[in-house]
């Protein structure tokens, strides 16, 4: 599952892309969208950072998919901890 996240901090407001850490089963779709919609990452993630554990109960995670290098002022130092 494809899909992005809302990033709220002080300095910023965008969205991220995110997709999931495996497929997830047709029939918990409509509620795996539904948390996705309502979750709100309050910091600058790193490319690959686990954002939801478990994503509608599945045990499935959802994954930062796409932090630039340079996007919110963030340097290639930055993305190359994560």
């Amino acid at each position: 599952l494809t899909s992005t996240v809302l990033m709220r901090t002080v300095d910023s407001e965008a969205m991220i892309p995110v997709r999931t850490d495996r497929p997830i089963p047709l029939a918990v779709m409509s509620e795996a969208m539904d948390e996705i919609r309502k979750f709100v990452i309050d910091h600058v993630p790193v490319q690959g950072e686990i954002v939801i554990d478990d994503l509608a109960g599945t045990g499935i995670g959802l994954k930062v998919t796409g932090i630039s290098k340079g996007q919110f002022g963030i340097g290639k130092e930055y993305n190359e901890q994560g």
